[in-house]
């Protein structure tokens, strides 16, 4: 499809969802008539040897006028150097062969490689796309089907490399196995797995390599070789872009106008949310509670509130404390909640449960996800101890299945009056999956949570547009321009590293560099620890800190036997409202920063490098962060710990608990009572937060 577009001639590639033209990969064609370079390469390719991402919306204006980059630079030249192919038979029939250059245009550069027993030979074409950035196109030759890619990068001594998507682990990758494949994390909760996987790689040096494609992909960041980064693509062809900055903020910029930026969230979307379950009884008194505390409350979100013609709520009873209670009649409640003040969220998946009273129209009409036979593949489950669901997914691939899915999401919001939800689940395809659109279920697996994010969306936005938020847990490449929340999946309340609280914080910086910056982690976690906590209390607390110096404050009443809660008592009670009310303080700040988000792609949790980039010290740190540009969070996640050691960059920072001035560039040891988080600010935010001493007073 030939369109026109400021005066460019565009064309659609293959390999971009129907129906999604405006966020379809468009390539530049203006001025190739006149001056003679070639295209960049389309990659159709019949045989689905290549996932393009269909993310990127719109190539730089200026890559019209760029001339072809230069092959001496060593990040772009090494994939070159370093290619490898194998055939769908696993012969490997490319590997540490020397390009041969065959032309040069204005704007690209074209090699060819000679590939054992193929009669026409690879091809990769490098292109200027914007200043110190190229894009590198690998072919597979004419007349046999290549099915993996590999190549490397330099890995030089003190290099970092972040990014990668939300990563459970250090901030920092090197050392790291990572695959880009999504996943739930309960299935497999080590390092290398994620939610949102993201093929960016961003380096200390100030580049970034970003692959343009949903296939899965994994990268051994400097574990088998520490000098270099090894790149290992299941697709038959390859498209990356290799982007330079002259610090870590342009780069950001960079990369997220090629992947998009995220949409503005309404005010109330940075603020306090609770979670209130067990009917609309006991929802309307615990919210009469929090009123009675003088508890600033935002929105309530409610997951057991069921509306069978939507499809949403969860009806499986967890959270033992607060037996389950009856909704009579949703829409009622949804209108007395918004007479307190308070929005309402919901809960949703991309699931249609088999006992669902929409169930045999989907299936019937071919829009759930089917095996090569076309039947519904039917996905048995036990989410909880006790709780066992039956349910197939929609095949957002086919257009019709997902404005099916569209409509109950609008009914949602148009007649019960939801203003967002959970959107849970979306980690990719069952496995014996055929899409309805005919890809391969391997390329459409990475695909599948954007197709689910851009689906509620567009259903959001044809009812209340900007006015609504979803909080969803998977992600990838291309969903970041239609993610208005993210939480970090299902934590265990506990205080191990790789599942507990301490996981959190690399979860959202990890997820902050890689696109996506409306965090709001379950506080208290969700599911209970295989071993019992003993000091469930202090865990409490300290999640509830880093969950209110978080862009959304957020608790979740989840998968636990008996837990601690903000109603628990009055020392609950008197903790909960001290940060509610200081996030509820922070929410012009924090909004001030989600329209920064919105329109540059720099994100809210920052790493401390992000605006230190001359101090070597901050590359290294994943346990403290930024909010925004002048506050600076160090959490305490270690149980009994009551000081604190942490790094103040350079500038002045005021203590907000003591009022204490100290100087930056230097690491400092700080009092850390359990109540208190460590927590410091610049002068410049000046006096907008309240005394501390007023956070505990009231009743």
């Amino acid at each position: 499809m030939v369109a026109r577009m400021a005066g460019r001639r565009t064309v659609r590639l293959a390999g971009a969802p129907h129906g999604t033209s405006r966020l379809a990969l468009v390539v530049v064609l203006a001025a190739v008539a006149a001056c003679g370079a070639e295209p960049p390469d389309r990659l159709t390719d019949p045989a689905q040897e290549v996932a393009v991402s269909g993310a990127i919306a719109l190539w730089p204006p200026e890559m019209d006028d760029m001339p072809a980059p230069d092959l001496r630079d060593e990040v772009l030249a090494a994939p070159m150097r370093t290619l490898r192919m194998w055939d769908r038979r696993g012969l490997e029939r490319l590997v540490g062969r020397a390009p041969r250059l065959v032309r040069t245009a204005r704007s690209s550069v074209t090699v060819r490689y000679a590939a054992r027993a193929a009669q026409h030979p690879v091809t990769a074409v490098a292109r200027g796309i914007a200043p110190d950035s190229a894009m590198l196109t690998f072919r597979r030759p004419v007349g046999w089907q290549a099915s993996r890619i590999a190549f490397e990068l330099p890995l030089r001594t003190g290099e970092r490399i972040y990014g990668l998507g939300e990563r459970f682990g250090p901030i920092d990758a090197r050392g790291e196995i990572v695959e880009l494949w999504a996943q739930d994390r309960r299935i497999d909760p080590s390092r290398r797995t994620s939610h949102s996987p993201m093929p960016l790689l961003i380096s200390s040096r100030r580049y970034a390599v970003l692959l343009d494609t949903t296939a899965r992909a994994r990268v051994d960041v400097g574990a088998t070789d520490p000098g270099a980064m090894r790149v290992q693509v299941e697709a038959g062809a390859l498209r990356l872009m290799v982007i330079r900055a002259r610090d870590p903020k342009q780069l950001l910029r960079r990369v997220s106008r090629l992947t998009g930026r995220p949409p503005l969230v309404p005010r109330w979307g940075v603020g306090v949310w609770k979670n209130l379950i067990g009917g609309e009884r006991r929802v309307l008194a615990d919210l009469e509670r929090l009123s009675e505390h003088e508890i600033p409350i935002d929105a309530v979100w409610i997951y057991d509130l069921v509306d069978p013609e939507s499809g949403f709520g969860w009806r499986w009873p967890i959270y033992r404390p607060i037996p389950p209670g009856r909704y009579p009649e949703p829409a009622r409640l949804v209108r007395r909640l918004h007479e307190h003040g308070v929005r309402v969220l919901g809960y949703v998946s991309p699931f249609v449960e088999t006992a669902a009273s929409g169930y045999a129209q989907a299936a019937g009409r071919g829009y759930l996800v089917a095996d090569a036979a076309g039947r519904p593949i039917v996905r048995q489950a036990q989410l909880a101890p006790g709780v066992t669901v039956s349910n197939s997914s929609i095949d957002f691939t086919d257009p019709s299945a997902a404005a099916w899915f569209e409509g109950r999401v609008r009914r949602a919001l148009e007649e019960i009056g939801f203003d967002g939800a959970m959107q849970d689940f979306g980690e990719g395809l069952p496995q014996g999956a055929a899409p309805a659109s005919g890809e391969a279920a391997a390329f459409v697996h990475n695909r599948y949570p954007t197709l689910y994010v851009r689906a509620v969306r567009r259903a959001a936005q044809a009812v209340r547009p900007g006015d609504t938020v979803f909080f969803a847990r998977a992600g990838a490449i291309g969903s970041q321009s239609a993610t208005t929340g993210r939480f970090t999946g299902d934590q265990q309340r506990s205080w191990d590293p790789g599942r507990g609280l301490p996981s959190v914080l690399g979860a959202m910086i990890n997820g902050s560099l890689s696109g996506w910056p409306y965090w709001g982690p379950d506080i208290a976690g969700f599911t209970t620890a295989p071993d019992e906590v003993t000091d469930e209390r202090e865990l409490w607390l300290r999640w509830l800190q880093l969950g209110a110096l978080s862009p959304v404050m957020r608790d979740m009443l989840g998968s636990q036997r008996h837990a601690v809660d903000a109603l628990s008592d009055r020392v609950t009670v008197t903790a909960f409202r001290a940060y509610a009310r200081l996030h509820t303080a922070l929410a012009p700040y924090l909004h001030r920063a989600a329209r920064v988000a919105h329109r540059t792609g720099l994100p809210i949790v920052r790493p401390l490098f992000l605006e230190h980039p001359d101090d070597e010290t901050t590359y290294d740190l994943d346990d403290q962060y930024l909010l925004g540009r002048r506050i600076l969070v160090a959490p305490v996640l270690r149980s009994g710990a009551r000081r604190r050691t942490l790094y103040l960059p350079d500038g002045t920072w005021r203590n907000y608990w003591t009022g204490r001035r100290h100087e930056g560039g230097r690491w400092i040891t700080v009092a850390a009572p359990v109540t208190e988080i460590p927590l410091f600010v610049a002068p410049s935010l000046g006096d907008r937060l309240p005394a501390p001493e007023s956070l505990w007073s009231g009743r």
